[in-house]
């Protein structure tokens, strides 16, 4: 089926626009920082509860939850660490492209942008849907009206900074045409002898072309069956559970609803249109691939079956040229997150950096309570190329390795971020034979980080319902821990390929939790470790701000004391470590703020096999 729904175009009010000039509004800073905090009923996880499960072939047979003693927590003057790593600098406000159109010429030209400020609201918790129950259940109606009013909410407490955001743009000759309430943000018309002006003033985070900057991020390259991808994760022992509850969003290219990958059974719920053309049927030959690595069925052979069978929203945000900007990016985002979907794949590759619209907007979405996969793009093999909004502090970039010879691609796109955060995060395969948009029965190569990226979002929604399936987690940042748990590097990591190449636990003992760090502070988790289990592997990751990056460090402590493994990375907002000649007893996962401004949740994981 096919959903339209009408956008909301804010203009800003001249008169009042001009009275909050002359209140002197439109300076270098004019709002204080604060922070607002709405709300819901939306609920999350408790600090310093360790959830556990016993699994073989992926099902549960054993799972609980028990609290962390007052005992875990102690303090510690950190060690100090010798590190050869990426210096963090500042991002650039500017996107590449507008800075091209800049140097191009005449600067009396106008120029369509998006201009993200300084966040300064906590996005809230949005509802967790009913998943035993179809979105047409009077329950998730509930959940998706509660969902509109935090939206709403969300616009009012917006309101008032925006008007005078808009003054200021419209001192500068500029024309606010929309506002967004996932992100402090507006699409504007505005000179481009004005964009340096602008961009002096501390509240204004970055500028950016709003419409045609990029493809998708395909590359055509020899195929193989999606089942030799799914074996590679290990994802078939999930799939078999049969958790299909939920809803994935797809930012791509649209999706050929009638091909018979989505028919009989039809795995998908919304296809919608996003970018104003008014057809989300991709024109671009690329979304029907990625929505049937994520969720096609089986029709054309169990070979070529998705990785799972949730249902998918398809948000087309590219238009008919095949370009995607910020502005639709954006939209995209908001409308998944305001459609509850808990896992977000967004197969776009802007050459923006990590504070533009579109990596604010997954770092919003991931506030929200979604999971963010996003491709770290096809501009590799460079320091610095991957892209927005993979490059986001709290999105999964996805990096591509070929699924025959398990070889990087050149192409795929490298860290560090500006400020200096390993990219990609996980690994995942790529050159795989799937659906094609070319007919209802067509089938192709798909390569790039385009590939590689849907199968990270099957992947991490298999993941997710196992979770809330064992213990009843909700919280994202679960999901993003065990995420980084799955891959198979250990620190020291690098911006070839982070955490490493992803593969699903099928049977063990599986540990998860989250815990509130300060500076020096240390936290021990018990991990006992059964007779017969030879290997113990930990994770870490935090969701840590834009403005401030908290260095937090992982040890896994023998019985005896001894620290067997560690990884004390300085700019990465994840930890991997791994023992394997582990013996059974008493183990403990050690967390330590070696450098921390106030508190940083810290989400972790830990399983044996």
């Amino acid at each position: 089926m096919s959903v339209w729904k009408k956008r909301v175009t804010v203009a800003a009010c001249a008169a009042t626009a001009a009275v909050l000039l002359q209140a002197g509004l439109a300076t270098a800073n004019p709002y204080p920082i604060g922070s607002a905090v709405l709300a819901t009923t939306a609920t999350s996880d408790p600090f310093d509860v360790v959830y556990s499960v016993e699994y073989e072939d992926g099902k549960i047979y054993k799972a609980g939850q028990e609290r962390l003693g007052d005992d875990a927590y102690g303090k510690v003057i950190p060690e100090q660490k010798e590190l050869s790593e990426a210096e963090p600098k500042d991002p650039e406000k500017i996107q590449p492209a507008l800075e091209e159109l800049l140097a191009s010429g005449d600067l009396t030209k106008h120029a369509e942008v998006v201009v993200t400020y300084r966040e300064w609201l906590d996005i809230p918790a949005f509802p967790m849907p009913e998943f035993s129950e179809g979105r047409a259940s009077e329950r998730n109606k509930e959940l998706l009206d509660e969902a509109q009013r935090l939206i709403e909410e969300l616009r009012s407490q917006r309101a008032a900074r925006y008007l005078k955001q808009t003054a200021v743009l419209e001192q500068f000759g500029g024309k606010t045409l929309d506002t967004y309430w996932l992100i402090q943000g507006v699409r504007a018309v505005l000179p481009l002898g004005a964009v340096r002006e602008l961009v002096v003033s501390d509240d204004v985070q970055y500028i950016e072309l709003a419409d045609g900057v990029a493809e998708p991020p395909a590359d055509a390259n020899p195929d193989n069956d999606t089942i030799d991808a799914r074996a590679q994760i290990a994802s078939d022992p999930y799939f078999n559970l049969g958790q299909t509850a939920g809803w994935i969003g797809l930012l791509d290219t649209g999706v050929r609803e009638s091909h018979t990958v989505f028919n009989g059974p039809d795995h998908l719920a919304i296809v919608d249109d996003i970018s104003g053309d008014g057809d989300p049927s991709d024109q671009c030959n690329h979304g029907t691939a990625s929505a049937a690595l994520i969720t096609g069925n089986g029709n054309l052979g169990a070979n070529w079956r998705g990785v799972s069978a949730i249902s998918l929203d398809s948000w087309d945000v590219y238009g008919n040229d095949c370009l995607v900007g910020g502005a639709a990016t954006v939209d995209g985002f908001e409308e998944a997150v305001r459609w509850l979907d808990k896992v977000i794949v967004a197969e776009i590759q802007l050459n923006a950096s990590e504070t533009s619209a579109s990596s604010t907007a997954a770092d919003n979405a991931y506030a929200s309570g979604s999971v963010v996969v996003a491709a770290n793009g096809n501009f590799g093999s460079g320091a610095g190329t991957v892209r927005s909004p993979g490059n986001a502090h709290k999105a999964l970039g996805i990096g591509a390795a070929d699924l025959v010879s398990d070889a990087l691609m050149g192409y795929s796109g490298r860290g560090p971020t500006a400020d200096g955060r390993y990219k990609p995060d996980l690994v995942f395969p790529t050159n795989v034979e799937t659906a094609r948009s070319g007919s209802d029965t067509a089938m192709g190569s798909f390569g790039g980080t385009s590939c590689a990226t849907p199968i990270a979002g099957g992947a991490v929604g298999l993941l997710r319902n196992w979770m809330r399936g064992g213990v009843g987690s909700i919280d994202a940042g679960h999901v993003y821990s065990h995420a980084i748990l799955g891959g198979q590097t250990t620190w020291p990591f690098d911006n070839n390929t982070g955490a490493g190449p992803f593969r699903l636990g099928t049977g063990g003992h599986a540990w998860w939790g989250k815990v509130n760090i300060a500076q020096g502070t240390q936290v021990d988790i018990p991990i006992t470790v059964a007779a017969g289990k030879t290997l113990l592997e930990g994770a870490l990751w935090w969701p840590e701000s834009v403005s401030r990056h908290n260095d937090v460090d992982l040890r896994l402590v023998a019985p005896d004391g001894t620290v067997r493994d560690l990884s004390i990375s300085g700019v990465s907002v994840f930890e991997r470590a791994g023992v394997s000649d582990v013996r059974a007893g008493g183990w403990k996962l050690r967390i330590t703020g070696f450098s921390v401004t106030g508190t940083q949740t810290v989400y972790w994981s830990a399983r044996t096999r």
